[in-house]
Parts: structure tokens; sequence; C-alpha cells
């Protein structure tokens, strides 16, 4: 199993971790907070939150915090296996296309690593990286402020970059896009969970419009109807920034946005024919 660039192998106990070599030293500590979390026990210097399939830690060393993100399996997967896999593959190929997108100039969170370890019907993993202070998801921040033409181009030209770059993100969604907000006040952007993410050499515009459409499709759900960010000329100032980077997505991202209503009313049912309890 080859390593990403950069990272060392070792083990503590059954954990098995695949770390930076620059957090090797915490190695035994990343261990002890896993064990206790798998344990059934959050310790005291461990948080935990809710986001997307399931919890989240967070977990404070010092002046210091990482995430720890349990991987799991999602839609009917996630129902049969839950958390289990048959290889730590996956776990590692996330680690190798977020360096490899940070290589590129993307923006991401910074991994510290991947421990994992056996169970009687396969592998469960978790995936750890740094914190970053003073940042709320985009879901988040949309909820609380008003639109504005420097978030949104902000945010279409990182996934344009992205896009560009040749990585593909399996789920973009506006929980996946932290603001952060710097000493000055001003906001960058930055993705996270590259999970399932992949790169090719050069991205084909129906697989980047597919992106897109899951972006909006996550922003239909989450964000209210009467919000300001429902608005048309939201989406047309995504549209114009996201071309100027990729001119020649223009055709397709024009077709979207005249038919858009009619994909959200088809979106809308289908979230409405879930919410509808089966008869046992």
């Amino acid at each position: 199993m080859r390593l990403p660039d950069g990272y060392l192998s070792g083990s503590c106990g059954e954990i098995r971790f695949v770390l930076h070599r620059s957090f090797v030293p915490l190695a035994k500590e990343i261990c002890s907070v896993l064990e206790s979390l798998e344990g059934g026990k959050v310790r005291e210097d461990v948080s935990v939150f809710t986001k997307g399939r399931g919890n989240v830690y967070l977990w404070e060393k010092g002046e210091e915090r990482f995430v720890l993100r349990p991987y799991r399996h999602g839609g009917v997967l996630g129902k049969i296996l839950g958390r289990r896999f048959l290889r730590p593959e996956r776990f590692l190929r996330e680690v190798e296309i977020t360096e490899l997108a940070r290589s590129r100039g993307i923006t991401c969170l910074q991994p510290v690593g991947v421990a994992y370890y056996g169970t009687l019907f396969g592998i469960k993993g978790f995936l750890m990286s740094r914190w970053l202070p003073r940042s709320t998801t985009l879901e988040a921040w949309m909820r609380g402020h008003r639109p504005t033409l420097y978030v949104i181009k902000m945010v279409a030209k990182a996934i344009a970059e992205m896009h560009r770059a040749g990585i593909e993100h399996r789920d973009l969604n506006i929980q996946n896009l932290l603001l952060v907000e710097g000493c000055d006040g001003r906001l960058t952007l930055s993705l996270i969970d590259f999970d399932r993410a992949n790169f090719v050499s050069r991205m084909s515009l129906k697989k980047g419009m597919r992106q897109l459409r899951r972006l909006d499709r996550s922003f239909l759900k989450w964000i209210p109807e009467e919000s300001p960010w429902q608005s048309s000329w939201t989406r047309m100032r995504f549209a114009v920034a996201y071309c100027r980077v990729v001119p020649e997505m223009r055709p397709l991202m024009m077709a979207y946005l005249r038919h858009v209503k009619w994909y959200e009313r088809r979106y809308r049912w289908g979230w409405a024919i879930r919410r509808v309890p089966r008869s046992h």
C-alpha cells in the first residue's frame, strides 16, 4: 500500500495510523483519543458536533484543535455496512487527493492523517485534520448573512479553479465549503471532505456540471425558500464568476439556469416523497 508523500505509518496497539511526519509525535495521544471514542467515552478535551451523516469530533490539544471524522458509507450501503470497510485504501486516497489539491493551489484543510483498526466484519477508520479557527460552513454563514458579491465570486472562483486543476469532488455541497475569517476580518474559503474525490487529467464539462448541480441542490435543500440567497441574481453572479475561469462551461451553465425552476420543482417533489411515512 503506497503512502502519500511526507507521511509515515505506524501503530499503537490495535490502531494503525498514517500521519504526516510533523504530527507523528502526537500518535500515542491520537490513538488514546480514538480508543476512548470507540469505547463509548467522550473525553473532556473532545467535543462532538453533527455534520452530514453523523458525528464529527473536535479534539483540543493545547492551543491547537483537530477534527476527527469517522468514515461512513452513504446511501443504501450506509444502512447495511455503516462504518465498516474492507480495506483502508479509501482513507489514504482522501489524504492523497487533498494533498494534491493543496499542491495545485486549492485551499483545503491540512490533513493530519488517518487511523484505522480491524473489527470482526471489516475496518473502521478516521480522518484527522487541523481545525481552522474562526471558520463556519457556507450553509451556516448564508443563514446569518445577506448575499454579497465578494462571497459569491470567491466561492465560484474556488470551485472553478478546483475543476480546472482536475479535482473531481464527489460531495460538493454548502456544508463542505468553509468560510474563514482572518484577523483583519477578511473572509477566505477552504474546501473540505475529499472522501471519494478523484483526480483526472482533464475535467469533463459534464462532470463539472454534475458537481455544480449537486452544489445547487444542497443550496435548495438547506437554505430557506424565503432567504435572499434564493434569487436569480445570486445564481447569475455565481455563473458569471465561474465561467470567467472555465469559459467553456458557459453553454451548459446557461442551459441549467434556463431550466433551474424545473430542476427545483423536481428536487422538492423528490424530497417530499421521501418524507412520506411508509405503511408497515
